[in-house]
């Protein structure tokens, strides 16, 4: 558990470093300028160049895709939107945005029904990001360790040992489940298709059809340049690997 924790702030560390490299490079301010003189291809193009340097942080990927949306480059947009949500979901001018390039995205593959119970819990978990969680429960399980070494030194009886369990326990509880959801969405590829023509070849019916920019699917297999992926509705089948980049 202490090894698995420090890898989790490492990774805090990490992202929080990449945020402040964004904010101290050159190209950052470049973009920031342009974009405030409404120049957006300028903007964009330094914003990407801090992305394929491997800078990553929500604030950056936030300003990427507002200067794609103001160039009507929505797929690109709502990559960088996604981009930041996963990385903050938290992120509330993030959410906003992508709702509004959402209703501009034409012909979009129609989600799936969720049931009550798991949209409710996918409310629940993306509340924070899967670090966040761990971190959550690391804290409560050793809150919960030191309760019952507490309990068993006789320092915590009756009653208070009584409301302690019946806090603690659940509580540690959900917040494992609420982290190993996290995490195993985390390892669930995504994709936002970014061309503008793409084609599905589809895996079940056979043939083909067009795929709207903007579209998020979820990477099954990839094989040479294609990649099997699957639609929001549920229908899966291949596309060019270049038609597509990941969340």
């Amino acid at each position: 558990m202490g090894k698995t924790f420090s890898i989790y702030l490492f990774a805090i560390m990490m992202m929080w470093t990449a945020g402040v490299h964004a904010a101290g490079n050159p190209a950052w301010e470049s973009g920031n300028k342009a974009y405030q003189a409404k120049q957006y291809e300028i903007a964009l193009q330094d914003y990407e160049s801090l992305v394929q340097s491997g800078v990553a942080s929500a604030d950056l990927y936030y300003n990427t895709a507002n200067a794609a949306y103001r160039l009507n480059d929505l797929g690109k947009a709502r990559l960088y939107y996604e981009k930041a949500l996963r990385l903050n979901p938290g992120h509330k001018a993030a959410h906003d945005n992508l709702q509004l390039t959402l209703h501009r995205l034409p012909n979009q593959p129609q989600a799936l029904p969720e049931i009550f119970f798991m949209r409710w819990w996918n409310g629940w978990t993306s509340l924070a990001s899967a670090n966040v969680w761990a971190m959550l429960l690391l804290v409560c399980f050793w809150a919960l360790v030191a309760f019952f070494y507490a309990q068993r030194t006789g320092k915590v009886q009756g009653k208070t040992a009584f409301t302690g369990r019946l806090v603690l326990i659940p509580l540690t509880l959900i917040l494992a489940g609420t982290a190993l959801s996290c995490f195993a969405a985390a390892r669930q590829v995504q994709a936002v298709v970014t061309a503008d023509n793409a084609t599905l070849r589809s895996t079940a019916a056979g043939g083909e059809k067009s795929v709207a920019e903007g579209a998020k699917v979820t990477v099954i297999q990839r094989l040479n340049d294609s990649v099997q992926v699957r639609l929001e509705d549920g229908e899966t089948g291949w596309v060019k690997n270049a038609a597509i980049q990941v969340i």
